[in-house]
């Protein structure tokens, strides 16, 4: 983890390898990490111009601007990702986490229902720590339950790789 937020590092690999997405995208992370929200604002436009149907970009985009406050835009880049891949749970968890702060909590019930119903995963705190303090969560997962008839087994393996350290 100690690596993911090392700023030095992902800049000097960004001047080795200028068009390697995962690179671009540590930065990104690096920046928003360390509370640069700006520069990881404009890494993740720079990567998303040359890499538009990158949906992970999108999303962190979306995660880079709730963190400055710019909810219409976070929503926007949210939306993007989900455009991208519809199955993209992260994403609708994170549309949702911008309608709960906004007050408007049953569009937040149903964005957190569709990222449950393509990743159930994300309601691990081990691979979602911010699902702790998520008090609608709960909720969803229950409706979820009783909608497939108690057979939605939780929790499930990760469909992909977690990130790497």
């Amino acid at each position: 983890a100690a690596m993911a937020a090392d700023i030095p590092y992902w800049e000097a690999r960004i001047v080795e390898s200028p068009d390697d997405v995962t690179v671009r995208l540590a930065l990104g992370n690096a920046y928003a990490t360390g509370q640069r929200l700006s520069e990881a604002v404009r890494e993740f436009r720079t990567l998303l111009r040359d890499y538009p149907e990158y949906k992970s970009g999108w999303n962190n985009l979306g995660s880079a601007y709730r963190a400055l406050g710019r909810k219409s835009r976070a929503l926007d880049a949210y939306r993007r990702a989900v455009k991208v891949d519809p199955r993209y749970a992260l994403a609708y968890y994170n549309i949702g986490v911008v309608y709960d702060s906004a007050g408007h909590y049953e569009k937040a019930i149903d964005y957190y229902g569709l990222a449950l119903k393509y990743d159930p995963s994300l309601a691990d705190p081990r691979k979602n720590p911010q699902v702790v303090s998520n008090r609608r969560v709960l909720a969803v997962i229950l409706h979820n339950y009783l909608e497939s008839a108690g057979t939605l087994a939780l929790p499930l393996e990760p469909a992909y790789p977690p990130p790497e350290e």
